[in-house]
């Protein structure tokens, strides 16, 4: 009997992890397969896909229940490791070799917990670079425009000149006249005179009288003297007017002076004078009056409107349209609540009503002294420039200071308070010429600062705060040098 041998190679469907998850198909029952990247193994149920199926594939029975170490960190070398006070299944980790040691009444290494990091590999060789793709299909145009760039630097050389175009009509518009050129010389030449003017009709002045011829030496005859007649002739007719008189004959006595006209009517009003004319002397201080004052109302007129609500006091108010003020028979107001124009104003006309109100000033002290006999309340700087007699108490402002940083300022009042919260630190708000009484309560023994200031008692030292009672002290300022005095100490 012949036995012939032959060779069986068994080969299980492989791939790597990857491909598995992407096609993750179904294994048929008990199919055996490889994962070629990991070197993991699956075996199918021909239900489950691939990524259901768990890694080993046949599974053995449970193995006994392990004993949990506990690790409790790690030490340089192994001779680091403890030798008292340790527990069954301790572990620690020694650098030295990266391996596990276990305490089981005495350390022992139960392997290389850590490996060592393996050496860098070699880098791959760079790639063939790939063909270029095809260009795509130009995009729409952008509907932004872009940015205009810079202007570039004037070109150095001129163009040539283009074609002068055709001539344009006439100009409607008569431009601006040039300036008036210089004065030319005088010219030599003597112009043509010209013709001899009409005679004036309008008589010149009279020339004074010559002075009086010498008297004549020769003395002619007397004729003799015929008797008067005692017949009066008649009188011969009025010959005809002679051409007027060339001399101006003596001027006549002043009439009498005649009736008095009617007056005529008024001129318009010449322009304002651009002259300003002298001021008059000031006249005599009139006697104290009435206070005046007045309310401002404006309103911008609709088409037609007459009525325009305003409050006034009857016989106390002006009215004025587009700034003319007009007469009492152009408006009516007779109630007090409101103004009623005698014609409607146009759209947008500008109406203003001035409501006087008046007030009698009595109990004024004249500005040349006087006495008040009640009480006075200035609620501003008030300046003396004289003496000042107070008939009775001053009464200061007090003022009661808190927190630990406070401003030590005159004008919450001249004597102030402050009972310390803790470690104060005062500020220095004095001007020149201001003054502070401070009492400073310190019952519980807080810190405190001073600003910069000068001591002028108590040995040129800040005083040390009294814990019963007030510290008093006096601060003033004299130009810019904050001074301060210890008053008492409450002790």
């Amino acid at each position: 009997m012949t036995i012939s041998a032959s060779v069986f190679q068994l080969a299980f469907r492989g791939d790597t992890l990857a491909r598995w998850t992407a096609f993750n198909p179904v294994l048929a029952d008990r199919e055996f397969v490889l994962e070629t990247d990991t070197n993991q193994f699956k075996v199918g149920d021909g239900v489950s896909n691939y990524l259901d199926l768990a890694y080993g594939g046949i599974v053995g029975p449970t193995g006994p229940q392990g004993v949990s170490l506990n690790v409790l960190g790690s030490v340089p070398t192994v001779g680091d490791l403890p030798a008292t006070g340790n527990t069954a299944n301790d572990a620690y980790i020694v650098q030295a070799d990266g391996e596990l040691y276990v305490w089981n009444e005495s350390w022992s290494s139960v392997g290389e917990i850590v490996g060592p990091t393996g050496p860098t590999g070699p880098t791959g060789p760079v790639g063939l670079t790939g063909p270029t793709g095809p260009t795509g299909a130009p995009g729409d145009a952008s509907t932004v425009a872009g940015p205009t760039g810079p202007q570039g630097d004037a070109s150095t050389v001129a163009g040539p000149t283009g074609p002068t175009g055709p001539q344009g009509d006439a100009s409607t518009v008569a431009g601006p006249t040039g300036p008036t050129g210089a004065p030319g010389d005088a010219s030599t030449v003597a112009g043509p005179t010209g013709p001899t003017g009409a005679d004036s009709t309008v008589a010149g002045p009279t020339g004074p009288t010559g002075a009086p011829g010498d008297a004549s030496t020769v003395a002619g005859p007397t004729g003799p003297t015929g008797a008067d007649s005692t017949v009066a002739g008649p009188t011969g007719p009025t010959g005809p007017a002679g051409a007027d008189s060339t001399v101006v004959g003596p001027t006549g006595p002043t009439g009498a002076d005649g009736t008095l006209g009617a007056i005529g009517p008024t001129g318009p009003t010449g322009a304002d004078s651009t002259v300003v004319g002298p001021t008059g002397p000031t006249g005599a201080t009139g006697p104290i009056g009435e206070s005046i004052a007045y309310n401002k109302a404006t309103f911008t007129a609709t088409a037609a409107q007459t009525t325009f609500t305003v409050a006034y006091t009857v016989g106390y108010a002006d009215v004025f349209l587009n700034g003319a003020k007009l007469g009492t028979a152009d408006y009516t107001a007779t109630n007090g609540t409101s103004i009623v124009l005698a014609t409607g104003a146009t759209l947008g006309d500008l109406v203003e009503v001035l409501a006087w109100t008046t007030a009698e000033l009595a109990d004024v002290v004249p500005a040349s002294g006087g006495t008040f006999s009640g009480g006075v309340t200035f609620s501003s700087t008030t300046t003396m420039s004289g003496d000042a007699t107070f008939g009775a108490a001053i009464v200061e402002q007090v003022f009661a200071l808190t927190g630990t940083t406070p401003s030590l300022d005159p004008s919450n009042g001249t004597v102030q308070t402050h009972t310390l919260s803790g470690a104060t630190t005062y500020t220095d708000a004095l001007s020149g010429g201001e003054a502070i009484t401070l009492m400073v309560d310190d019952g519980a023994g807080q810190a405190i600062t001073w600003p910069t200031m000068t001591w002028i008692n108590n040995a040129g030292a800040a005083p040390d705060l009294a814990t019963t009672g007030y510290t008093t002290v006096q601060l003033w300022k004299v130009s810019t040098t904050l001074y301060g005095a210890l008053v008492g100490d409450g002790s």
